[in-house]
């Protein structure tokens, strides 16, 4: 029996650490640094599903006619009309639309894992285990700008932008899943006149279901220093609760609104105060207010994308508020042709293939996930208005 080859040996070891790490695809994201996705997972918000094209929610957007009212001793069964000013009257047997779907396409992407044609004899399996984790470490570090910006990794502009989730919305961009900027300004009417909810977010228009389905905007009182950023802030967080669960659950923002907020609230604090001290602990750059967790992100810097609501369109600081309850990621878990695992990253081939003009092997993977909203968007906002942000 011959000797197994170097393309044998590391192959088996690539493919046995893809499926180590592809079947628990979240615990990488406590070392990769991200926010965002941090968040999905700790609030249970990432979803393994069957392979599919597009991923659809039931919509609930009406209740039916209104209730009569009646005393018990009605003889005639005849509903009042509910006093003066009150509802009611004759029921109605006509049926009433109530419910629809909301629609997000899957999106696929895939990189290759390259290694060395040869390296001296070793501890390869530590090699490969470091190279493989580097490179989901990275896929995640991309998924994470791509929602929060809407470009790729390689995108030589950072400005932000719409990429819609679904093919008949009007921003889709070519294999990139939903964006934030999509998620909280695609059918809606800002206040400056700029109407868009007859166009569509998610296959659905806010002209056919109601307000529910768009996002809240907000803007500051004092634009250059944010001084009323507490009671900015509480005001938007407060408006945008509606129960237990369609409510705000975090605030997305820059660095600079970040440490405004904590001076203002230690400054409120009079420190040395205990509650307060540890406010924005560097591990996790983010703390709680009003219950929700404020986060800032290294992707969200002040642009002209986050003025969500004037036509001349400053550079504003963001301040995004989203309903972790409602928003989810939905990755597609495959089988492993090795032993059957599931795991949501899919090996194309099988083996490792030589470059053709470079003295490197490559294996190439796949994976495929988009986000959707599987309720209201009410319940989310953007605050926009600061600009030049000064202490």
């Amino acid at each position: 029996m011959g000797v197994p080859s170097y393309s044998y040996s590391i192959d088996n070891l690539v493919s046995t650490t893809l499926d180590a790490y592809s079947g628990d695809p979240v615990n990488l994201l406590t070392k990769s640094g991200e926010k965002f996705l941090n968040e999905l997972r700790n609030m249970g918000r990432i979803f393994y599903v069957k392979d599919c094209e597009k991923i659809r929610h039931p919509l609930l957007y009406g209740h039916g006619e209104n209730s009569g009212y009646y005393t018990l001793d009605e003889l005639d069964g005849t509903p009042g009309a509910g006093g003066s000013g009150g509802s009611g009257g004759a029921l109605s047997t006509a049926a009433v639309e109530f419910l629809t779907q909301s629609n997000y396409d899957m999106f696929a992407a895939t990189r290759n894992i390259n290694m060395p044609q040869s390296m001296p004899p070793g501890d390869v399996i530590s090699y490969v285990d470091a190279l493989v984790a580097a490179n989901l470490m990275k896929i995640w570090n991309e998924e994470e700008k791509l929602f929060l910006l809407g470009r790729s990794a390689g995108d030589s502009t950072q400005t932000p932008r719409v990429t819609s989730p679904f093919s008949s919305d009007g921003s889709q961009v070519v294999g990139h899943p939903m964006s934030v900027l999509s998620l909280l300004t695609e059918s809606v009417a800002t206040t400056d006149g700029d109407d868009d909810t007859d166009e569509t977010f998610a296959g659905v228009k806010t002209d056919d279901v109601g307000d529910e389905w768009q996002p809240q905007i907000f803007g500051v009182t004092t634009a250059a220093t944010f001084a009323e950023g507490i009671s900015d802030l509480q005001s938007a967080i407060d408006q945008c609760g509606f129960s237990e669960f369609e409510r705000t659950t975090h605030v997305f923002t820059s660095r600079a609104v970040f440490e405004k907020m904590l001076g203002l609230l230690r400054a409120d604090g009079a420190l040395p105060d205990p509650v307060r001290a540890d406010l924005g602990a560097a591990w996790n750059h983010q703390f709680n207010f009003g219950g929700v967790n404020l986060v800032w992100s290294r992707y969200l810097t002040e642009s002209t994308a986050w003025d969500t609501d004037t036509a001349s369109k400053a550079a504003n600081e963001p301040i995004l508020g989203l309903n972790l309850y409602s928003l989810r990621m939905n990755i597609v878990m495959n089988e492993s042709p090795i032993d059957g695992q599931l795991g949501f990253i899919r090996q194309i081939g099988d083996g490792v293939y030589p470059h053709p003009t470079l003295t490197n092997v490559f294996k190439r993977i796949e994976w495929k996930r988009n986000y959707s909203v599987d309720g209201g968007r009410r319940s989310m906002f953007s605050m926009h208005g600061i600009t030049g942000l000064t202490s």
